[in-house]
């Protein structure tokens, strides 16, 4: 039933606000993630081994799918 399904977007746009949507989504500090992606890198080509824990944070926008 529609009651049993949530809906939340990933990019934080700002469309997801308009009246006609009011989508639910979570937006991603792109900076961050990308110095974690280049970090991993890093990590690769120096042959470091081990587990590696990154943590991102997402800022929600709250609306009415989720």
């Amino acid at each position: 039933t529609p009651e049993d399904i949530a809906i939340v977007g990933q990019d934080g746009i700002a469309m997801a606000a308009w009246d006609c949507n009011d989508l639910t989504t979570l937006s991603l500090d792109h900076t961050a993630f990308i110095d974690a992606v280049v970090e991993l890198i890093e990590r690769h080509d120096a042959e470091i081994e081990g587990p590696h824990n990154i943590t991102l944070t997402c800022n929600p926008r709250w609306g009415s799918t989720a």
